[in-house]
């Protein structure tokens, strides 16, 4: 199992979101530990979640937008954010560091800015 570290806020939202799901289980089947499951509290097979998911984007106004895209967009944040590579491989279940290099060029625009910031805090000085 993957451990991660998850804010306060973002391990109360887990927490209650589980807890609606339990309420939602026939009587008799344990709470579920996925915070993403089908309605008996068991992972998705694949198809069936990309099927739901295309369902659930649609519905709420951000269809196009796959589960993939949020991942990578979370990865992104993270990075953007100067979170270590490590830490935002392991956050983002990855085996291999190099899987980062796809998020790169933010990291080079991140390179950019503070090379930027760099000469406005010198000014002139040199």
């Amino acid at each position: 199992m993957n451990l991660l570290f998850k804010s306060p806020r973002a391990s109360r939202g887990v927490g209650d979101y589980r807890d609606h799901l339990g309420a939602r289980l026939p009587i008799g089947l344990p709470r579920p530990e996925l915070v993403v499951c089908n309605a008996i509290g068991q992972p998705f097979q694949p198809a069936s979640f990309s099927v739901m998911w295309r369902a659930f984007a649609a519905e709420n106004g951000f269809s196009g937008i796959t589960f993939h895209t949020l991942r990578h967009g979370a990865a992104t944040l993270l990075l953007s954010a100067g979170v270590a590579d490590t830490v935002a491989m392991r956050n983002m279940g990855h085996a291999d560091i190099r899987i980062l290099a796809r998020y790169q060029d933010v990291v080079d625009d991140l390179q950019r800015d503070a090379a930027t910031r760099m000469d406005a805090l010198l000014g002139h000085s040199i």
